[in-house]
């Protein structure tokens, strides 16, 4: 067990530190200062200059604390207490020869997992507070917005793709802006329209995302979590009948975990025009043909011919088979029950969100 939690976080770190190592050239500064080790006058200035802010969500996420710069070293000194006792209590029990035993494999594997905590602790403190600090160097910073509503504030105001660069673990990508509905500034993360693009997809596909930017498309859900986790969003559904009805649907919070827990959807309270057809789904990982996590004894995704947050089965189904105008075919369409109802399947549905104002 401990062995393979050793690897995990080893892994884990390894994953972080390949992130940040590109925007840091000096990632050990803290730990060097914090040992008393000899540091350059540039290293003190900026070390000097350094305030202690706020931790952001995703610092919170990360390292479940609420600290500053100048507790690192107290944070560090008890990781390398507890290691300490853990390593005294398995001498005891193997009568003081831990090499010898069974459990001086897990002493040094212990001393491994020590390692790496210490190293973790060290890089996400030292990337985090250069990332936050306001007056970091232009090395650190992206040079990309995190969203379509930074895009916007940058002083952009036609609808298109544009590349941004979210917080969290991965490269640039981009994404279709909405700069015209409701004060504009809404990023999408999906469309239908002329069911020209196949939903009909497994889990991998849904993670890495489908489709053509100015047309029909998934986003990826790998890139809906970075997101959705970096700021506080509000979530906008738009919707369109054949017959030229349309409706909207707002969601106060809206937010999706990561690929360990399986995309699970976090909405808020509902306003609008359409109905509510997604309380229902709230708090349900996502499912997909090959991939089935909902709460029925059946994979909705497979009954239903689509994906999404199913329960049992489902009141919305926007990633549904584009069935047309009139089918016969019970709830297997681009669905919203509270609008469309289970037989009539929508022509269009949009799916966009903005940091909360």
């Amino acid at each position: 067990m401990l062995l393979h939690y050793s690897k995990y976080t080893f892994a884990v770190i390894m994953l972080t530190y390949l992130t940040y190592i590109q925007k840091c050239n000096a990632v050990s500064l803290l730990e060097r200062l914090n040992t008393g080790s000899p540091a350059t006058a540039q290293e003190s200035n900026y070390a000097a200059e350094i305030t202690p802010t706020d931790f952001s969500p995703l610092e919170v996420h990360t390292c479940s604390v609420n600290t500053t710069l100048q507790d690192n070293s107290q944070i560090l000194t008890e990781i390398r207490k507890v290691g300490e006792t853990c390593r005294q209590s398995c001498k005891k029990q193997s009568g003081g020869n831990p090499i010898s035993s069974e459990l001086g494999h897990f002493t040094r594997r212990l001393q491994l997992l020590q390692l790496t905590v210490e190293g973790l602790a060290i890089m996400v403190f030292d990337a985090m507070e250069r990332l936050e600090e306001p007056h970091a160097p232009e090395f650190l910073k992206s040079p990309y917005p995190k969203d379509c509503n930074e895009v916007q504030n940058a002083g952009e105001d036609l609808s298109g793709v544009y590349t941004i660069h979210p917080e969290g673990c991965g490269p640039p990508f981009q994404v279709y802006c909405d700069m015209d509905t409701e004060g504009g500034g809404w990023t999408l993360f999906q469309r239908r329209h002329d069911g020209s693009e196949d939903f009909d997809r497994g889990w991998g596909s849904y993670r890495r995302g489908f489709g053509d930017l100015h047309s029909e498309f998934w986003l990826g859900n790998d890139k809906l979590h970075r997101l959705s986790f970096q700021d506080e969003y509000e979530l906008r559904i738009e919707m369109e009948l054949f017959n030229g009805t349309k409706a909207f649907a707002i969601y106060s919070s809206f937010w999706v975990g990561d690929v360990h827990a399986n995309y699970r959807l976090h909405i808020g309270t509902y306003n609008g025009t359409a109905g509510d057809s997604l309380e229902y789904h709230d708090d349900l990982p996502f499912t997909t043909i090959d991939k089935d996590n909902d709460l029925s004894y059946t994979n909705c995704a497979e009954v239903y011919s689509g994906a999404w947050w199913y329960n049992k089965c489902h009141y919305s189904n926007l990633n549904g088979r584009y069935l047309g105008e009139t089918t016969d075919e019970f709830a297997k369409g681009v669905v919203w029950f509270e609008f469309s109802g289970f037989y009539d399947s929508l022509k269009r549905s949009e799916m966009k969100i903005r940091a909360k104002l």
